[in-house]
């Protein structure tokens, strides 16, 4: 069934389960580009820091399974045996990759099924919830130091770092909790984009946006978290987004049943006007885009690694060989695309793996008319499509599993 509203309401006691699902949900944050994790001695044991991102989620499977012996639906026994099985296809291809490959994203991939699958539902919807608490403490936090500090200048830097992303780079520090690694010439706005204490924009903007839909999509109505999450995504000047947060209230609106009679008749009437009042605004958003240097290295990427995914196809470059897709892009300081970037490197199982769990969610709301659902798939499609986060960060699996495919088998869900 698909994923209903609700908030987890319990009177148990804060666990270690609790305590563990907070370090973890805390590092796969962090892990996706924070600069904290980019210079001196937390850059040298990242590879570590990342290990111990699964090993965390490791533990918390062995206690959930011992404490409530979960039983596990058949489709995610489907899902597991299909993994395995594209990337033994990958195997095949890109062989002298398959360890890396198996370390960082195999792994993670199935370390997340199966915490999804010993996850009861409460215990799933309490999950996101420990998300969108930090999230939001950290968007308020960035939002003060913005605007006081970047914005009004009343607050000053107390220092600044060089750290490594791509090349070696340089940011303005306030007390190592807010950093101003960027700025941007957006529309009407020139100034420093909040990037929080993450290496760039898109990267802060990727979380964002995602606590955004899922806030919206599945959790109890808070109009206080999305507008401190709303405003955040529009404060980073993120294109994809900004376009994002348009795409899903804007499939939401036009595909929603609304229980005023009145409003549903006139509804057909309305809706051409409010489809074209917000595909106006994203292109707009995008014609201000094609001005910059971001559009052309985005538009770059994208068809160079979907030249690569059809010269390469079906066993893909190989996981890994990110040094090999640059060399045949014009713009090589860093790659900007995800999706496209993950089935050039994986090919054909990359591609299935990404597809199948969506395509089946998909199918499954629309079945059920879950609109909401077909607008979060359909966004969530989009944000995975603009951001390279393939190997910076787990989340976008964790989002596959929790939602596309424990909706789609496990038992508990």
């Amino acid at each position: 069934m698909i994923f209903p509203r609700l908030v987890y309401n319990t009177k148990a006691k804060f666990s270690l389960v609790d305590a563990l699902e907070y370090i973890l949900i805390f590092l796969v944050i962090t892990t996706t580009g924070a600069i904290w994790f980019r210079y001196g001695l937390l850059w040298s044991v990242f590879t570590y820091i990342k290990l111990c991102l699964l090993l965390i989620g490791i533990l918390i499977i062995y206690l959930k399974s011992v404490l409530s012996a979960p039983k596990l639906g058949r489709k995610f026994i489907h899902y597991s045996v299909f993994y395995t099985v594209c990337m033994s296809v990958y195997m095949i291809g890109c062989w002298n990759t398959f360890f890396y490959a198996f370390i960082w994203f195999y792994v993670p991939l199935m370390v997340f099924l199966v915490l999804s699958g010993v996850l009861t539902r409460n215990a799933t919807i309490e999950f996101w919830n420990k998300y969108i608490r930090i999230m939001v403490g950290i968007a308020c936090l960035s939002l003060f130091f913005w605007f006081f500090g970047s914005v009004l200048k009343i607050i000053t830097p107390t220092g600044s770092v060089t750290f490594e992303w791509d090349w070696i780079r340089t940011a303005t520090s306030y007390h190592n909790l807010y950093y101003e690694p960027q700025t941007i010439n957006f529309l009407f706005f020139r100034g420093i984009r909040n990037c929080a204490f993450f290496t760039e924009a898109p990267m802060y903007a990727f979380l964002l946006s995602t606590a955004y839909i899922i806030q919206r999509c599945y959790l109890v109505e808070n109009r206080f978290i999305s507008t401190v999450l709303f405003i955040s995504i529009i404060t980073t000047f993120s294109t994809t987004a900004i376009i994002a947060v348009l795409l899903f209230e804007g499939l939401d609106l036009i595909m929603r049943k609304n229980s005023n009679r009145l409003l549903n008749s006139v509804k057909p009437l309305l809706l051409p006007f409010a489809f074209a009042i917000m595909m106006g605004i994203i292109s707009f958003i995008i014609m201000d885009k094609t001005t910059t240097g971001s559009y052309n290295v985005r538009t770059d990427h994208l068809v160079g690694c979907l030249n690569l995914f059809i010269k390469s196809f079906p066993w893909g470059v190989g996981f890994g060989n990110r040094d090999l897709i640059i060399e045949q892009l014009r713009y090589q300081q860093g790659l900007s695309v995800g999706l496209p970037y993950f089935i050039a490197m994986g090919g054909l199982s990359a591609l299935l793996i990404f597809f199948v769990p969506c395509t089946s969610y998909l199918i499954s709301a629309v079945k059920r008319k879950k609109w909401k659902n077909v607008a979060f798939v359909l966004t969530f499609i989009w944000i995975f499509l603009c951001t390279n986060v393939v190997l910076t960060s787990v989340l976008q699996w964790i989002i596959m599993s929790f939602v596309f495919v424990k909706d789609s088998g496990c038992t508990d869900f």
